[in-house]
């Protein structure tokens, strides 16, 4: 690890939440939101998140997340009364005890903008908005390896919340370096040994948990190891590789988009759902005289791909369209002379592969954060995303598929992959549509989405109530 210090600095696990740069911001309210009915893409909250993947159904029902606990695991604080703005300002009524704070380690310290609080915010926003009626507990510890370790510690010993969601990662690798107390075993081991150990035992528990797959696309590492001094390496995100959680991938949702690079109006028109690769916006880049590097759009994306050290989970052993390890992936810093080795995952490795699932995660189509910045206090920030969205949505729907269910869905990968293996994922039953819905166009830099399930969008994304009526069909007795 000591070998890399001056690759990352310290604190080292980043939150999975990207804001636009400016020149990549579209023109103010000119995205198209006939999408949705509601709000423009890049505007939208958790209502046009419910209307687009069909989760309002559950809530005629008057299924909410009643009885269900969400946990937000996170290294950072946040301030509580922007979450309930953001609640009350979409009309929803919440309990106002619903929110408990536990500090793991002596906790992060004071909300603040550097350490990621708007992480936070925006988890436990999206969480508890998804399901008003459920109560939220946030494990916050310091951004270190055994304060993360501890925060899922916590979370899963104490077993109170039947589903947890984590936004936070880094390169698999550096947490195969990094050592930790393994709170199951008392041993020291390596992190990604602490999180497996740990992640088993939550499972077991039938607490469903998510992990943010990442935004650099295919090349996780190169969100800390910067293009051109480090070598692309095509790499995955750490803990959203454990066999036992639902890593969250990213789409970009249909929508016009305008731009005006040099002051001429230009649009990008994205016609369906598609993987969350900025690569349709390298016109724009060419039009703003730069490569995507310089542009800021390289390697940005959903996470996706294959872990060179998780081995494949048995619940993809069967799944068309799984991918080993590729050969030659080396990270290599070129400022030494003569270049410097750092790294190596291992070729032809049958890894899992991640992500499992998608949704809307691209800023460009993305949704608004209320936030009160360390810096210039209370905002209501438009076009953020990142899969830093995606996993505590899916935790605010297990909550209400939970609730539906009258008991804990668990990993719901089980229940992912059992509707793929059996042919029900993708077609409907009776008056009920698929409960998946296959994402066949973009990329996320190093994949392709295509039919099935993609190292770039998983096995699609969901129809909410859809997947709801197959989970009873199927998976209930």
């Amino acid at each position: 690890m000591q070998a890399v210090i001056g690759l990352d600095s310290r604190p080292h696990f980043r939150p999975h939440l990207r804001q636009l740069p400016s020149h990549l911001q579209p023109a103010a309210g000119k995205a198209s939101g006939s999408v949705t009915g509601g709000n423009a893409p890049g505007q939208w909250t958790v209502t046009d998140l419910a209307r687009y993947y069909n989760i309002t159904p559950l809530y005629n029902q008057g299924i909410h997340g009643k009885g269900a606990t969400i946990g937000i695991v996170t290294l950072a604080s946040f301030t509580p009364s922007d979450a309930f703005q953001y609640w009350s300002q979409i009309g929803l009524n919440t309990d106002p005890n619903r929110l408990s704070v536990v500090n793991i380690d002596g906790g992060p310290g004071a909300p603040n903008d550097d350490a990621g609080s708007d992480e936070t915010t925006l988890d436990v926003e999206q969480s508890g908005g998804i399901a008003p009626d459920a109560k939220i507990i946030v494990y916050q510890a310091p951004n270190t390896a055994q304060g993360f370790v501890d925060a899922f510690a916590q979370a899963i010993e104490s077993n109170t919340a039947d589903t947890l969601s984590v936004s936070w990662g880094e390169w698999e690798w550096f947490d195969q370096q990094a050592q930790a107390a393994n709170p199951v075993n008392g041993q020291n081991t390596n992190v990604l040994q602490a999180y497996h150990d740990l992640f088993l035992q939550a499972a077991l528990q039938g607490q469903t948990m998510f992990a943010a797959a990442g935004d650099a696309g295919a090349y996780d590492v190169n969100r800390a190891a910067p293009l051109p001094q480090y070598s692309k390496v095509l790499s995955v995100d750490s803990p959203a590789n454990q066999q036992f959680i639902t890593a969250a991938g990213a789409t970009t949702v249909p929508s016009t988009l305008t731009f005006h690079p040099n002051g001429k109006a230009m649009q990008v028109k994205i016609p369906r759902e598609r993987a969350w690769g900025w690569d349709y916006l390298n016109g724009l880049c060419q039009a703003l005289g730069k490569d995507p590097v310089a542009c800021g759009t390289f390697p940005v994306g959903g996470g996706g791909g294959v872990s060179g050290f998780i081995s494949r989970p048995f619940y993809q052993y069967w799944v068309p369209g799984m991918q080993s390890t590729p050969t030659g992936q080396q990270l290599v810093d070129n400022s030494q002379n003569p270049p410097q080795v750092i790294a190596s995952i291992p070729a032809n490795f049958k890894g899992r592969n991640v992500p499992d699932i998608s949704m809307n995660g691209d800023p460009e189509t993305g949704y608004v954060v209320y936030y009160t910045s360390s810096k210039t206090g209370f905002s209501v920030l438009s076009n953020n995303g990142g899969t830093s969205f995606v996993a505590p949505q899916l935790a605010g729907i297990t909550a209400l598929l939970n609730q539906s269910m009258g008991g804990r869905l668990g990993l719901l990968n089980f229940s992912l992959y059992g509707l793929l293996a059996t042919g029900h994922a993708y077609h409907g039953h009776g008056h009920h549509g698929a409960p998946l819905r296959e994402i066949t166009a973009g990329d996320n830099w190093g994949y392709n989405a295509h039919r099935g399930y993609n190292q770039a969008t998983g096995v699609g994304v969901p129809d909410v109530a859809n997947l709801d009526a197959a989970l009873h069909r199927y998976f209930w007795f």
